[in-house]
This record gives C-alpha cells, sequence and structure tokens, in this order.
C-alpha cells in the first residue's frame, strides 16, 4: 500500500520545465479515483465517530449487554469460570 501512496502524487502532477519557468499540470481524473477512496473512507469514520466515540473503532470490537437492570443500564457478566459462556449461545 506504501508504494501506491508514494507513486500516486507523482501520477497526479505533471511536472515539465519551460525555458524560464517550471509548468505543472495537474490531472483532475485522477482527483475523482482518490476521492473515490477517501470519501467512503471519511464517511466510515464519521459514522463510528458517532455511534462509538472513535474514528477507528469497530462494531465487533464493542462490549456485549446481556442484561439490563431496572434502571436501564447494562448490568456487567464478570468471568470466574469459563463455563459460564455456555449460558450465552446465540442458537
Amino acid at each position: 500500500m506504501l508504494p501506491l501512496m508514494v507513486a500516486t502524487p507523482f501520477k497526479l502532477f505533471d511536472v515539465g520545465k519551460l525555458t524560464d519557468s517550471l509548468k505543472i499540470k495537474f490531472r483532475y481524473y485522477n482527483l475523482i479515483g482518490i476521492l473515490g477512496i477517501v470519501l467512503p473512507f471519511a464517511l466510515f469514520g464519521w459514522v463510528n465517530y458517532k455511534s462509538y466515540g472513535n474514528p477507528l473503532r469497530l462494531a465487533g470490537t464493542l462490549t456485549n449487554v446481556r442484561t439490563i437492570d431496572a434502571k436501564g443500564n447494562p448490568v456487567g457478566v464478570s468471568l470466574k469460570d469459563d463455563n459460564i459462556l455456555d449460558n450465552y449461545k446465540s442458537f
């Protein structure tokens, strides 16, 4: 992935030398490809930040809540024994 990140700016700009100055051309169609990658990742990070408080946190890494007390707060299950997980089989 790193070689692609290094090579992309060289493909995005075309640098040439005129007689007295330096000519830089920008290729706009390459920008569409970069935005096609960056925008979905930005949206994914924003949704994760709003949902979990961290843009890099995945939903599978969240703590599961099995029971809720009378006030509506989650009740934490302390795993004292490895066999306690047998009570929480999903199917």
